[in-house]
């Protein structure tokens, strides 16, 4: 029992070892990809502003050109709107790379609230499984407790044994005793058995033989 106690003590430990290494490699492996994801969403937001800025610092430039110049290009209306039309495609250009930078932010804000929910499924799961060894635990420290019940009950029948042992041996010695003389009266029994068989025999053979002397007398 032991043994058995032992090397369920062993697969225990050994299988406590492998899940807190396994949890040790997710948790590792979602935070660096937390990190990743957060540094590219960084990145992105860095970008973005840098391109609003500067959008708005060429906006900024060209509103101001276009007051300094409005009285010398008030004569050259044609030109004036073809720049205007120009502008307004730079514009439209910039802003659909604006929204296509800031769609791209919200997918990576995205994919750190999918990490955060993953992080936080793996928190649960590591919980429960902690939980599940704590019970293994108390399972284990309950059959030590039982293993000593038991070893206590055997050390009480093993002292019981040997008192039932001493008190029966010297009955078991008169027991042979009296089997060996039971053994030896039936000897006596069957010799005389055999004794009295041969006698009865003896005596039909007498009695026979007494029968055919009658029988000779009266003829004679």
């Amino acid at each position: 029992m032991t043994e058995i106690v032992e090397a369920m003590e062993r697969v225990f430990d050994e299988e406590k070892k492998k899940n807190r290494e396994e949890r040790d490699v997710v948790l590792e492996e979602k935070e660096e990809s937390f990190r990743e994801h957060h540094q590219k969403l960084k990145a992105v937001e860095m970008k973005a502003d840098e391109r609003i800025d500067t959008v708005k610092r060429e906006y900024e430039t060209l509103l101001s050109s276009e007051k300094d110049d409005k009285i010398v290009l008030r004569g050259q209306a044609g030109i004036h709107k073809k720049h205007y039309e120009d502008l307004k495609r730079q514009m439209a250009s910039r802003e659909e790379n604006l929204n296509s930078c800031i769609l791209q932010v919200q997918r990576q804000q995205e994919k750190i609230e999918s990490l955060l929910k993953d992080r936080a499924s793996n928190t649960k799961e590591m919980q429960e499984r902690e939980k599940t060894i704590e019970d293994e635990e108390r399972r284990m420290d309950e059959l030590k407790r039982q293993n000593q019940e038991l070893e206590k009950f055997r050390f009480v029948l093993d002292y019981k044994m040997k008192e039932l042992k001493n008190e029966v041996d010297p009955k078991s010695a008169e027991i042979a005793t009296m089997r060996a003389q039971i053994n030896l009266m039936d000897n006596e029994i069957e010799g005389c058995m055999r004794r009295n068989k041969t006698l009865s025999l003896e005596v039909s053979e007498l009695n026979m033989k007494q029968r055919v002397r009658r029988f000779v007398v009266v003829l004679v």
